[in-house]
C-alpha cells in the first residue's frame, strides 16, 4: 500500500526511471559496438547509432555526449569485471594454480576487447579522449603485470637475479594486446592455445627451474 503523499509510488518510479535509463544505455552501447566494430570510429555517427538502436538521435544524446564517451563506456563495461581482475590471481596461494588462472584471465580479457583494442588504436588520432583510452589501457596493463611479477619476486620463484621490472616488461609484451592479435587474429591460432602458449612461456621465461 501507498504511504500518504505516495512516496512509495515515487520511490518505485524513481527505481523503475533508473532501470530504464540503465537499459537504455546499454542498448546504444550494443548497438554502437556493433557498429564501430562493422565500420570504425570514424564512418559511425550517432544518427547510425540511433538507427540501429532503433531509437531517436536526441535519446542517444541525452545518455552519451559524444561517440567517444560510447566507447569510454563500453572500455569500462569490458574491463571491469572483478573475476578477470589480477588480484584475483594475487590472491591465490597455490602456484600452478594462480599461473594457470592468469593465462585463463588474460585470454578472456583479449577476446571480450580485442576489436575494441583495434579500435583504439586506429582511431586514437581521431580524438583526444581515444588517445587517452588508449594509453590509459596500455598502463593499466603494465601496472597489473608489475603487480604480478613483484608478487612472483615475493615467492621467490623468478630466475636468480632478474629483477621485478624485467619481469613485467616480460609480461607485458607476452600478455598484451600486440602478441594476442598477431597470433590468435593475424596467425589464426585459437584462443585455449594461446592461453596454453601463455601459461608456458611465462613460466620458461620467469620462473627458477624448481618452480617450472
Amino acid at each position: 500500500m501507498a504511504e500518504p503523499g505516495g512516496k512509495v509510488k515515487r520511490r518505485y518510479n524513481s527505481v523503475t526511471r533508473r532501470e530504464q535509463a540503465s537499459g537504455t544505455r546499454r542498448h546504444i552501447m550494443a548497438a554502437a559496438g556493433r557498429l564501430f566494430a562493422e565500420r570504425g570510429f570514424a564512418r559511425t555517427t550517432m544518427e547510425s547509432i540511433a538507427a540501429a538502436a532503433e531509437i531517436g538521435v536526441a535519446t542517444v544524446y541525452v545518455n552519451f555526449a559524444t561517440k567517444a564517451a560510447i566507447v569510454e563506456a563500453l572500455v569500462v563495461q569490458v574491463t571491469s569485471d572483478p573475476q578477470l581482475d589480477v588480484n584475483s590471481v594475487l590472491e591465490e596461494g597455490d602456484l600452478d594454480v594462480a599461473l594457470r588462472r592468469a593465462a585463463a584471465n588474460i585470454r578472456q580479457l583479449h577476446e571480450r576487447s580485442a576489436w575494441l583494442t583495434d579500435l583504439l588504436r586506429s582511431s586514437r588520432g581521431d580524438d583526444p579522449v581515444l588517445e587517452v583510452l588508449w594509453r590509459r589501457g596500455r598502463q593499466q596493463h603494465l601496472r597489473a603485470m608489475r603487480e604480478f611479477a613483484r608478487e612472483l619476486k615475493r615467492r621467490g620463484v623468478l630466475v636468480d637475479g632478474m629483477r621485478v621490472d624485467e619481469a613485467a616488461d616480460i609480461l607485458y609484451a607476452l600478455a598484451g594486446a600486440e602478441t594476442y592479435r598477431e597470433l590468435v587474429v593475424e596467425r589464426g591460432w585459437a584462443p585455449r592455445r594461446y592461453q596454453a602458449w601463455l601459461e608456458k612461456a611465462g613460466r620458461r621465461l620467469l620462473l627458477t627451474s624448481s618452480a617450472v
